[in-house]
């Protein structure tokens, strides 16, 4: 099964508006079970995680900024664990990594695209690998998962 999208089989265009828009309706709900079902057995990885991208202002303006008013609480938290701005690639490595490691626990669809959640350790270059939740979004139309934000999970993830 294609995790990253839609399929839909040319038997879904039928005479008549309402058995098309039925058969759309029944696609997509079979779809979102599906994902569920996915979810719930923890057998979901994010969708393409192999080509997601981790900007390096989110790790340097944002996640290890000391100064960034959202940020700062987060930078202490992944100081802690020997991450820094000057080696930024670290933690975009690491973020990376616990992406395609761990399952994906939550999906939030909206008209913009999908929201994945996704929580687990990750490695730390001082050697601990600390529980964290890692938020990605893939834009409507598109398959390439961007990184949004991460932060510490307050109890040990699987």
């Amino acid at each position: 099964m294609d995790q990253g999208g839609f399929a839909f089989t040319t038997d879904a265009v039928r005479v008549g508006h309402r058995s098309t828009e039925k058969l759309v309706f029944r696609h997509l709900f079979l779809h979102i079970s599906s994902l569920c079902d996915m979810i719930e057995k923890g057998e979901m990885k994010l969708p393409h995680h192999e080509s997601a991208v981790v900007p390096q202002t989110k790790i340097t303006g944002y996640l290890l900024s000391p100064t960034h008013r959202d940020g700062r609480s987060k930078a202490d938290f992944f100081t802690r664990f020997g991450f820094s701005a000057d080696s930024w690639e670290e933690l975009a490595t690491a973020l990376l990594r616990h992406a395609a490691d761990h399952e994906v626990t939550r999906v939030e669809d909206s008209p913009f695209g999908t929201r994945y959640v996704v929580e687990g350790t990750m490695p730390a270059p001082d050697g601990r690998a600390p529980a964290i939740c890692s938020i990605w979004f893939i834009e409507t139309g598109e398959q390439i998962p961007q990184f949004v934000t991460a932060y510490p999970l307050r109890r040990r993830a699987k």
